[in-house]
């Protein structure tokens, strides 16, 4: 069971957090450490046990709450009314260059720490993704640019009342987002065109260092292509 801890931002924002801790034998000593970053519904019950689950497999889990400069402490369940409050919160979350520069910024820093250190050897690989398209206020789509193309997408009905009556009907997901992997002993400048998901790169992983498979990665494709 974790516990709410507080967080500074580089400008100085204070931000809650959901931090779990493993036990047993890897108390103290974690696998590694795991950011879950939230959904529109807040540092929520599904989020913290996310969290716990990760703890009890040996990782140190945090859960940042990204809505916290919005609203804090935001917590909500997964009825229409509770989408609607996320979809809401969300839009106040700022969404500008500035915001999209230091992103840029921070995976440009990160990759090339990752780089440099003694833990980047022949056989790592860096894979850089994003959980899901861009939120842009598109009211036809609830919201999203693109609702096309995420894991277990439902397919709903055209006009539906939880995303807008101006929906056409169709594939409803988080939309299609890019997947970039740095990998020194792979193919140069290669463009896969096998549809994967999130449960393919960690399908991937999975495979590659022998572990058993985690919920849906087993069905998953593992990304072949990328490491012949």
């Amino acid at each position: 069971m974790g516990k709410m801890i507080e967080l500074t931002a580089s400008d100085g924002h204070k931000l809650g957090a959901y931090r779990a801790d493993p036990a047993g034998e890897n108390a103290g000593k974690p696998r590694g450490g795991i950011v879950v970053i939230q959904e529109i519904f807040g540092v929520n019950s599904h989020v913290k046990s996310l969290a716990d689950g990760f703890a009890a497999d040996g990782y140190l889990a945090i859960a940042p709450a990204m809505f916290d400069r919005v609203e804090k402490n935001f917590d909500v369940g997964y009825q229409p009314e509770d989408m609607a409050r996320g979809r809401d919160v969300r839009a106040k979350v700022p969404n500008d260059a500035a915001l999209k520069q230091k992103a840029d910024a921070f995976v440009k820093t990160a990759v090339a720490t990752i780089m440099s250190s003694r833990a980047w050897t022949r056989h790592s690989a860096i894979f850089i993704v994003a959980d899901e398209g861009d939120f842009t206020g598109n009211a036809v789509n609830g919201g999203w640019d693109s609702p096309a193309g995420c894991c277990d997408s439902p397919v709903l009905p055209k006009g539906d009342p939880d995303i807008s009556a101006s929906w056409p009907g169709g594939l409803y997901g988080g939309a299609l987002v890019p997947a970039v992997v740095i990998d020194p002993s792979g193919p140069r400048h290669f463009v896969s065109n096998v549809a994967y998901n999130h449960y393919s790169m960690l399908r991937t992983i999975e495979d590659a260092w022998g572990l058993p498979k985690l919920g849906n990665s087993a069905a998953a494709t593992p990304m072949g292509d990328l490491f012949p």
